[in-house]
């Protein structure tokens, strides 16, 4: 029997698979901007906006926000926030869908100037400019003016509920270069720039006049940025609710509060005091919790698997059956997010450029003129077969993918980590004890693997790895956990482990010689490509068949 505390897996299964028509129903939208890399000339990069832009959608995300994200990391060129001209054309392509029952939240993080000398706004204040990727202190049209521009394009909008987040008066703003046109800006005064706006709508600035909006090596993001977070996923404490709803005026009195604290408590006595204008109404933002799926600044798609208990292994009936899959009950007692796919090309190379990892550039790959796997010049940007960066990164090790994740946890600020076995079969079973999470009949919609009948390559137009996602997912919303390529997981393989493991949250043997390897590969069978079947490694090998997915910790 396969069943949560609750008696409501399979329920909660069935919700992920339709997410995205949720988001739809909900009628609530999100346009979040997180800008990093700036012209070296006038600005300094900044370390932490694009973790807070990537956190902040999706904890949004999994409250049922329509979200539209803008990072300098994005790989689609259209969301990267290089001018103004491109993040106004973005935004009024959500705002264009929007409705009068509907919610918008905005987010700005990043540089924010005014300039010396510009004449008063209408209301009252001076114009604010949000810095893009490319904005430059001799062009102003290389800047994003917040009230012209954002502002009264949230005032336009249908919406009769709007929240606009500004977290731009940074505590290191200029570049050294930059210094040369100090004389030019007033960073004194950015929160000066608004007394009044139109009904239904507050604007949150993340600090007062004459403040700064701090970044913290310790808290991975900007302070109000890390107590708006804290407060979306209901750590606020009860007071600052509604039945476990989160809504406004909760939300601004929480982060005032505690990123006031913070930053008098260790950072400077001049503190740091979100400034509010407008209307802070108690309409709701969402049900708190931790969201049921969120991506990474590296587009790692990331999804919720609530605790559980299931049959881990398999029968002595189970065609395919090894000793080894002795089967027993196993209870999942903590949730976590695992990535909806493998590990592709494109974020391992991320990882590799970054740290300048050194890879070897002789391993086992195939070797087309022979037909047959050997050693020879092939490495994990060419296993011997044609790769898109899209395809999941062969030619790793255990210790490449666990460097990996802890690589990942420094760029994110959250708990990266391998699966382990029971996690890695209880989220590929998704609530099934059978031979296969579906009918074998329908195997090769949900398995990049060998035909077993005709003992050849599928007629799927794959002969080795597929690009993520080219086969259904299994109901937990899970692309490729059979077929494809084999994964790693954390465990020290045991051979007899599974008859002595502990009932909740087994991790395998405390030592070994090798390390667990699940869900069998492209060049497989079907009877090696069960939930229950598996393999092992040394940590240090690298082979053309195995990569691997990660898993974060839901913070607690």
């Amino acid at each position: 029997m396969f069943v949560n505390r609750n008696g409501l897996l399979l329920l909660f299964a069935s919700m992920l698979t339709c997410a995205a028509s949720v988001v739809q129903a909900q009628e609530k939208y999100a346009f979040i901007v997180g800008v990093k890399n700036y012209d070296p000339e006038f600005f300094q990069n900044l370390q932490y906006t694009e973790i807070d832009a990537t956190r902040l959608a999706g904890q949004l995300e999994g409250m049922g926000y329509s979200t539209v994200l803008m990072t300098s990391s994005q790989t689609n060129p259209q969301h990267k926030p290089t001018t103004p001209e491109k993040i106004l054309r973005l935004l009024d392509g959500q705002l264009q869908a929007i409705t009068k029952d509907d919610t918008l939240i905005i987010s700005l993080s990043g540089h924010g100037i005014q300039f010396k000398g510009e004449s008063a706004l209408e209301g009252g204040g001076k114009e604010t400019y949000f810095v893009p990727e490319e904005g430059s202190l001799e062009n102003k049209s290389s800047l994003l003016p917040i009230v012209k521009e954002i502002i009264s394009r949230v005032d336009q909008c249908k919406a009769e509920r709007k929240l606009v987040l500004i977290d731009a008066c940074r505590n290191e703003v200029l570049s050294t270069a930059g210094d040369k046109s100090a004389g030019k800006i007033d960073l004194g005064t950015v929160h000066e720039n608004l007394q009044v706006v139109p009904k239904g709508m507050a604007v949150v600035f993340s600090c007062s006049s004459g403040q700064k909006s701090w970044e913290i090596d310790e808290l991975k993001h900007s302070v109000f940025t890390s107590f708006v977070l804290e407060y979306l996923a209901g750590k606020a404490g009860e007071d600052f609710y509604n039945d476990r709803q989160a809504d406004v005026s909760g939300m601004i009195g929480y982060v005032r509060r505690k990123t006031h604290q913070y930053v008098l408590k260790n950072i400077t006595p001049s503190g740091q005091y979100p400034e509010v204008v407008g209307s802070v109404e108690q309409w709701p933002i969402g049900r708190i919790g931790p969201p049921l799926k969120f991506a990474t600044q590296f587009m790692h798609q990331m999804v919720y698997i609530p605790e559980g208990s299931f049959l881990m292994g398999s029968s002595d009936s189970e065609a395919g059956h090894q000793a080894t899959e002795y089967q027993h009950q196993v209870e999942i007692t903590r949730p976590f997010y695992i990535s909806a796919h493998e590990i592709t090309v494109d974020q391992f190379r991320a990882f590799v450029k970054s740290t300048e990892r050194v890879m070897p550039t002789r391993e086992f790959g195939y070797d087309q003129q022979t037909d047959k796997f050997t050693y020879g010049d092939f490495n994990w940007e060419n296993p011997g077969w044609e790769q898109s960066g899209d395809d999941p990164v062969v030619l790793v090790s255990w210790q490449d993918a666990t460097d990996y994740c802890q690589w990942l946890s420094t760029q994110e600020g959250r708990v990266f980590r391998l699966p382990t076995e029971a996690e890695w079969e209880y989220a590929c079973r998704a609530g099934s004890d059978e031979t296969w999470p579906f009918e074998i009949a329908d195997l090769h919609e949900y398995a990049n693997c060998i035909d077993e009948q005709s003992n050849e390559m599928t007629t799927d137009g794959f002969e080795f790895t597929a690009p993520v996602g080219q086969f259904k997912p299994n109901r937990f919303g899970l692309f490729d956990m059979l077929g494809n390529v084999e994964e790693w997981c954390h465990d020290f393989y045991g051979k007899d482990y599974f008859r002595t493991s502990p009932l909740q949250d087994p991790k395998g043997p405390a030592d070994g010689r090798q390390r667990v390897i699940k869900g069998g590969s492209f060049n497989k069978e079907p009877s090696g490509v069960r939930p229950a079947s598996r393999a092992h490694f040394s940590s240090d090998i690298r082979y053309p068949t195995i990569g691997f997915r990660i898993v974060c910790e839901v913070e607690q």
